[in-house]
């Protein structure tokens, strides 16, 4: 997704050693911002028997801003977030790929729902009176109920990735710095692979943090990863 972070070419490098386990390693990813989000557009769609009216999904950014980048103070160094994964163009990416045929769809659905109401209406206008009416009005609610685009979406993704990777300091401890120059200290194992999650929502508002220790388990530690997935 982004081949020229520096991280990443660190970490491939790190995975491709055959020397045993991988070094005591801190990873912090940083999330912040919202992914897109799908908002149908009614259209009309003129057609030889009449007019049908159609809605369609369109991709709409986020209007809020995110938060700026944080960096991490550790071993003596400041490690700043690179971008690892941008959200917008990965769902714009996939919106676009999947338009076409979602345009199709939408299309011939329309023309055969505004079928049903065509008919609706001829059989209205057979029966007359207010069972007629009651028809008519009935294939109207049907025909604004179904031509309806299909918009869910994950709103509360993130709308960007970024990570920045380093071996872990000997004290267990890193600092992250906050775009406000607010720092936080998190407690991380000496030993193993440690994941930091930090979750910024909007900037000048609270973030999430939490830290883990990935198991690393090897042969001789079998029988207790099997106890613990035996566990509740």
């Amino acid at each position: 997704i982004n081949p020229g972070n520096p991280y990443v070419e660190e970490d491939l490098a790190i995975a491709a050693r055959t020397d045993g386990m991988p070094p005591d390693r801190t990873y912090v990813f940083f999330a912040t911002g919202f992914v897109p989000h799908m908002v149908d557009i009614p259209i009309a769609l003129p057609y030889p028997g009449g007019i049908a009216t159609a809605a369609f999904p369109t991709l709409v950014p986020d209007r809020g801003a995110a938060m700026p980048p944080i960096s991490i103070d550790a071993n003596g160094r400041t490690y700043p977030v690179e971008m690892l994964a941008d959200m917008d163009a990965i769902v714009g990416t996939d919106f676009n790929a999947e338009l076409p045929l979602i345009i199709t769809r939408h299309t011939v659905s329309a023309l055969v729902k505004n079928g049903v109401g065509v008919g609706a209406a001829a059989t209205a206008n057979n029966v007359g009176g207010t069972e007629g009416a009651f028809i008519q009005l009935a294939a109207i609610a049907y025909q604004i109920w179904q031509n309806k685009a299909d918009i869910r979406s994950w709103q509360t993704l993130p709308g960007r990735f970024m990570y920045a990777s380093f071996d872990t300091p000997a004290d267990g401890v890193i600092t992250l710095t906050l775009q406000t120059g607010d720092t936080r200290s998190v407690e991380v194992s000496p030993e193993g692979v440690s994941i930091v999650l930090v979750r910024a929502y909007r900037p000048n508002q609270p973030v999430a943090i939490s830290a883990f220790r990935v198991p690393t388990g090897t042969v001789s530690d079998e029988p207790a990863a099997a106890e613990i997935a035996s566990g509740p």
